[in-house]
This record gives C-alpha cells, structure tokens and sequence, in this order.
C-alpha cells in the first residue's frame, strides 16, 4: 500500500493508441474518483 500522500512512479507501455482509463476495482475507491482517464495518440 502507498501511504497517504507519498507518490510511486510507473513505468507503463504506451504503444497501443487510443483513449483509455484506470481505475481501482474497489467500488468504494470508485466512488472517491480513485479514476482517470488518458489518450494515447
């Protein structure tokens, strides 16, 4: 788990372009905007 309010850096592969989201599969966290969404071009 991360503490609150520390930071993690992610390394992901964005090769595959489009408009794509990440989100917490905890319904919970959902509802706390725990989401977002980006696009790959």
């Amino acid at each position: 788990l991360i503490p609150n309010g520390d930071t993690i850096e992610i390394l992901v592969d964005m090769t595959n372009p489009g408009e794509w989201m990440a989100h917490c599969h905890i319904a919970e966290h959902l509802e706390a905007s725990m989401m977002f969404g980006f696009k790959v071009e």
